[in-house]
């Protein structure tokens, strides 16, 4: 015998730049053509506490306003290198395992 529950699904069936206006749908261009930050502030945030800050970029806008600061690296699904992650000095196995948090003692 199975057992069911209820409960609401949201599909993303659409997204517009903030910046510019340009629109996409999933029957068009890829929805992932566009970059989505979406992040509570926390104490001390330039964005002030508590706050939740929402922005969609196309990514023309995204590379415009952020185009001197972004690093752009070929992507490993892509090129299947094996390299390390940028910034990182783990490897990409090593990235996948959980790491286990090192417990101090109480003194």
């Amino acid at each position: 015998m199975k057992s069911f529950k209820s409960r609401k699904v949201f599909d993303c069936t659409g997204v517009q730049c903030d910046r510019c206006g340009h629109s996409s749908n999933a029957a068009g261009e890829t929805i992932s053509n566009f970059t989505c930050i979406d992040f509570d502030a926390t104490w001390g945030s330039a964005f002030g506490d508590g706050n939740h800050v929402e922005i969609d970029l196309c990514h023309q806008c995204a590379k415009d306003l952020l185009g001197d600061w972004v690093r752009v690296t070929p992507s490993r699904w892509i090129s299947g290198s094996k390299e390390r992650a940028r910034g990182s000095s783990k490897s990409p196995k090593e990235m996948t395992q959980p790491t286990k948090p090192k417990l101090r003692s109480r003194s």
